[in-house]
């Protein structure tokens, strides 16, 4: 679908005014129909009603570390098995690597296969060396990534509102909701990232959980006394 117009960060002052318009800068924008003029404030409007979707309370954030953090565990152990197990095939092919190497120094392979099979090993070690090292950032770097999202989740709608926040940053907290940003008729359209579609989705289920087990464990003692 052509985009009838995107939301750009170019703006126009006109005294106290500051509104956004299409630019017609991005290809198949050249015929937009969308002529009016958006003030920020109705902009502004637009986004934290889509940031609103994904907004997480603080308890629904510590809750989703602390399971990251068993999962985290989990994928720790997972880690250290393949990593072994990739150490282990890394020293074998280097061992042959040397023994390839001994054996043409007593002549006990030509030229020919020696140069051959030098650089099949050396693709291979090569290619080991890169998975030992994805293996080793891998956990790492899940567990921070996610974290990031439950963080942006239940900070950006209070970062987005507060005045002393800039429009750059609050650029950079819109541009975190996904791509292909759109407005027409007055209404914003993005093509959100897969992480806050989950969130979106699981987000009412999930809060509503927290407060019934809240109000359990709140009750729990009163029935006890």
């Amino acid at each position: 679908m052509i985009p009838l117009i995107t939301l750009s960060f170019w703006k126009n002052e006109l005294k106290d005014y500051t509104f956004y318009y299409c630019s017609h800068r991005k290809k198949g924008t050249e015929n937009c129909t969308q002529k009016a003029y958006i003030p920020l404030e109705d902009v502004e409007d637009m986004i934290k009603e889509e940031i609103e979707k994904y907004t997480i309370s603080e308890k629904f954030r510590d809750w989703a570390l602390k399971i990251l953090e068993e999962e985290h565990a989990d994928e720790a152990k997972e880690r250290e098995v393949i990593y072994k197990a990739q150490l282990s095939s890394l020293e074998v092919s280097q061992r042959e690597l040397d023994s390839l190497i001994t054996m043409r120094m007593r002549e006990l392979i030509d030229d020919d296969q020696y140069t051959s099979r030098k650089k099949e090993l050396t693709e291979k070690i090569a290619v080991m060396k890169r998975k030992v090292s994805e293996t080793q950032t891998r956990a790492q770097n899940w567990l921070q990534h996610t974290e990031q999202t439950f963080d942006f989740a239940h900070e950006a709608k209070a970062k987005f509102e507060d005045p002393n926040t800039t429009l750059e940053e609050k650029k950079g907290i819109f541009t975190a909701l996904g791509w292909n940003y759109i407005v027409k008729d007055k209404k914003l359209f993005i093509s959100q990232c897969d992480w806050l579609e989950r969130i979106e989705k699981k987000r009412d289920a999930v809060e509503s959980e927290i407060g019934r087990l809240e109000l359990e464990n709140n009750q729990s003692p009163q029935m006890q006394n």
